[in-house]
């Protein structure tokens, strides 16, 4: 279907190369995780993934515990954290749930923020409609986004009228705005390499204009709710497609971005074609492809890895625009992915890993699980600075032009988005937040453990635990002095029962998953 191979292997790939794929691609993985790789190859594993099967979907968990019931509309927020916790840290089709988890980024919503009861049925039908379209096509994904309960409420635009001048009624432009902004072209037009195009004043032109803002904005009035079939549950309006009231929508003709829509549209066919003017924008690719790089790979991606990137966004091989299944192998399998990290320090080809990242890591390289079957992880924002679906605002937890100031890598404008919560705060709670993790296990009531069993044995020669380790979270990335110094205090810790060699490789994990050499993915 796409263009894009994995690029040619000279030797079968090694455990290290495996467990740096699945970090970007998987979260990271098990021992086994790493054998399929190894088994399938790069590509393999990819298309093997496209085809895996989730566990119940995030809004069918909730559905079967009737949390879908009217009492329930204003006192289970909670609960749309723990299923979409529970998908990113269970769910077997682990590369959807990556991207999954990339997406979310881009195309933001906070359920806390959105005007809308059953707050955990918004969460977990963005997360759901954002995982099904992982692999689909961005202006497909965009459609379905735009015609969810949650979004509607969250940036706005559900039951805005068509202009009156009488009453003085305007469309609102919130979402209009933002969609351009943030969910496809982005505020500057950018070549396919990414970097701007500028006017003859040398300053960089601007992709829309705020007439282009009013006149999309009319594209999105008369919609509203639907709750039928009738009767129906409260909540069905949440997880059913918006509808569009004819008496409030603009039948006018509308024209932005150069692209003109002909009047008296059927709705849904309007705002199809909307969003395909914007997918067809030369901007999109570029924006897009480059924060699914960040997401996945490097966060400051250079220029030729992002142009081969883009080429595939443009045209899969079969003449489609903006396929995922096909831009995500495209990020996984690219040269600049899959050639060896450098020795040493280079932030240009290396991102911090983020807290959430890290979490999930944690569990799905050591398989786990809650034995009553309740993931009851929550908002975890006070303690790692981050969680899903729970960003400060519409503009995400850090902006993906982030560029740290005191880095010695500003000067050159490397972007590290991840920076811009790296706090002493948020650094100290992850540590905590870590160890409380190792010592009681995860979430309120520590009911998600994980399983050490495989690796007690190892314990007891601690250069073999740190290695089995160093290859299983970080690819092998550990210096030889980092290792050797977690290795004299884990001799420093008795080693004669069961409970003793499980502490040693609990103090193990903890010290290389908050070293430095860790945290820096590359």
């Amino acid at each position: 279907m796409n263009t894009v191979e994995a690029p040619p292997v000279s030797s079968p790939i090694t455990r290290n190369q495996a467990s740096r794929f699945l970090q970007q691609a998987a979260f990271g993985g098990t021992a086994a995780d790493i054998v399929d790789v190894q088994r399938r190859g790069y590509a393999g594993w990819i298309d093997h993934q496209l085809t895996v099967q989730g566990n119940t979907s995030a809004t069918g968990w909730l559905i079967d515990q009737g949390l879908d019931a009217k009492e329930f509309s204003a006192t289970a927020s909670n609960k749309g954290n723990h299923t979409v916790w529970r998908k990113l840290l269970s769910s077997p089709d682990v590369l959807r749930q990556r991207v999954t988890f990339a997406l979310s980024q881009i195309v933001t919503l906070n359920p806390d923020q959105s005007a809308s009861g059953y707050k955990h049925l918004v969460a977990a039908h963005h997360w759901d409609t954002l995982s099904a379209h992982a692999f689909s096509t961005w202006d497909r994904l965009l459609v379905a986004i735009s015609l969810t309960h949650g979004m509607s409420g969250y940036l706005t635009y559900r039951n805005s009228r068509k202009a009156d001048a009488i009453t003085g009624t305007v469309p609102d432009e919130n979402y209009a705005r933002e969609l351009m902004q943030l969910f496809s072209i982005g505020l500057y037009r950018l070549r396919n390499n990414g970097t701007k195009l500028m006017g003859t004043d040398n300053q960089p032109l601007e992709t829309y204009t705020n007439n282009d803002v009013t006149e999309l904005a009319r594209v999105f009035t008369g919609w509203r709710p639907n709750a039928s079939p009738s009767p129906a549950l409260p909540s069905s309006a949440i997880t059913n497609p918006l509808v569009n009231d004819a008496r409030f929508h603009d039948f006018g003709s509308k024209r932005f971005l150069g692209a003109t829509l002909p009047a008296n549209l059927v709705p849904a066919d309007e705002l199809r074609q909307a969003i395909q003017v914007l997918v067809n924008h030369p901007s999109s690719g570029p924006f897009i492809c480059r924060q699914l790089i960040q997401r996945l790979v490097f966060s400051s991606p250079d220029a030729s890895y992002l142009q081969r990137v883009v080429t595939v966004w443009n045209n899969n091989g079969s003449g489609v625009r903006g396929d995922l299944a096909a831009v995500v192998r495209a990020v996984l399998l690219d040269p600049g992915a899959r050639s060896e990290p450098p020795n040493g320090a280079n932030l240009r080809r290396a991102r911090l890993r983020e807290p959430v990242q890290r979490v999930v890591q944690w569990a799905r390289t050591f398989g786990a699980t809650t034995n009553d079957r309740s993931w009851e992880v929550g908002d975890m924002s006070g303690e790692l600075g981050q969680s899903p679906l729970r960003p400060p605002s519409v503009f995400n937890f850090f902006r993906p032009g982030y560029v740290p100031p005191n880095l010695p890598t500003a000067a050159e404008g490397v972007t590290l988005p991840e920076f811009q919560i790296t706090t002493e705060t948020q650094v100290a709670g992850y540590a905590n937040t870590l160890r409380t993790i190792l010592t009681n296990g995860l979430g309120g009531r520590g009911n998600v453990k994980g399983d050490y069993s495989g690796l007690t044995e190892l314990a007891r020669a601690p250069e073999n635990l740190l290695a089995e380790l160093n290859t299983l979270l970080a690819a092998g990335q550990l210096s030889s002095r980092t290792l050797l110094s977690m290795k004299w205090v884990l001799e420093s810790m008795p080693a004669k029962t069961g409970n003793q060699l499980t502490n040693r490789v609990k103090a193990g994990i903890l010290m290389l998953m908050v070293s430095p050499e860790y945290l820096v993915q590359k």
